[in-house]
């Protein structure tokens, strides 16, 4: 099924406010398509300028502010303190 296809039926059967966004996992940061920004954000922040604004953007393990969300999309081992549930 073509993106744009499987965009529109998601869009239709959720009902959502905003279009779905994907992730795409690069193995090295050389293959990355635009720089990383100058400063730290969270992936709910990325994640929400592809959403309501549409803008591709890019994000590193270095440049994440927020361990849980960086380790849920594999940017990052998870820490034992997430892993474990103390945190």
């Amino acid at each position: 099924m073509e993106k744009k296809q499987l965009a529109a039926e998601l869009d239709s059967i959720l009902r959502l406010d905003t279009k779905p966004v994907g992730i795409k996992l690069y193995k090295s940061q050389d293959d990355l398509p635009r720089k990383p920004f100058n400063f730290k954000l969270n992936l709910c922040q990325l994640v929400a300028m592809a959403r309501y604004q549409g803008k591709t953007n890019t994000g590193t393990p270095e440049k994440m502010i927020c361990a849980m969300g960086a380790a849920c999309v594999g940017l990052i081992d998870t820490p034992e303190a997430i892993a474990s549930g103390k945190a």
